[in-house]
Formats: structure tokens, sequence, C-alpha cells
């Protein structure tokens, strides 16, 4: 079965952290495109939960989990964030981190 979403997702590898519930949480955004992105971490977080990515050099993003799977979840950004300006932020650290 094909992936159906609309936009390009883009592979990247960052660590940063999650906010949900007053609670910070370490997560790896594997992939990103412009309508959101996706991370790997052990944390449970229920589908349409509201969470915060914070990241020291790209900044916060706010967005809603949408989708859950093995090792992980994908959070969609909330209308108005600028999906465009943090996914530039994460492909460029991440190829200067290469």
């Amino acid at each position: 079965m094909g992936d159906s979403r609309r936009t390009t997702r883009i592979a990247v590898g960052r660590d940063t952290q999650i906010e949900h519930d007053g609670q910070n949480y370490d997560v790896r955004i594997t992939d990103i495109s412009y309508g959101g992105v996706q991370v790997m971490t052990d944390v449970d977080i229920p589908v349409e939960s509201e969470v915060k990515l914070i990241d020291a050099e790209m900044g916060e993003l706010e967005g809603l989990v949408v989708r859950k799977f093995d090792g992980g979840f994908a959070v969609a950004a909330r209308p108005g964030e600028s999906m465009a300006t943090y996914a530039l932020k994460a492909i460029t650290l991440d190829m200067v981190k290469k």
C-alpha cells in the first residue's frame, strides 16, 4: 500500500523535546513536511492531544497528535504555524550535523 499523504516528506534526524500536559519528553523527529512532523518516542500520547515541539535552535511548534504507530506518532501543525520555516531549520540543521 502506497503513501497517500498529500505533501512530500523529508527525512531528518533531529533529537528534541515535546511538551504534553505540562511534561517534557525526549523525541526524535524522523521526517517533516509542510503539514507536520513524525516523531519517534516510547511516550504514549493519545491521538487528538495538543502538544508543543520545543527546540533551542528551531523554536517551538504547536500541533495535534493525529496518528500513532509502533514507536511514535505524527503531529499536524496548528493552522497558522510556519511549517515552511520550521522545516527549513530542521533540514539545514540536519545537513550541518552530517
